[in-house]
């Protein structure tokens, strides 16, 4: 599944989102949560280490950053 590129908000505020770094885009917060179960499914259940939250974070970062070649 690829993520949304979707740009809509999903933050509290009262839709005043502008400005706010901590608000995610529903295709952001989608690739996250995919890249976090993945990882999640082959530690088998258990916590996440500190690689694997590198590797969530690198994937989550690479769908947000332009691709440069």
């Amino acid at each position: 599944m690829e993520p949304s590129t979707s740009r809509s908000r999903t933050c509290g505020g009262g839709g005043n989102n502008s400005g706010r770094e901590d608000c995610w885009s529903e295709g952001a917060a989608e690739s996250l949560i995919k890249a976090w179960g993945d990882r999640y499914v082959s530690v088998k259940g258990e916590n996440l280490r500190q690689k694997d939250w590198k590797e969530v974070a690198d994937e989550v970062n690479s769908w947000r950053s332009p691709k440069t070649e």
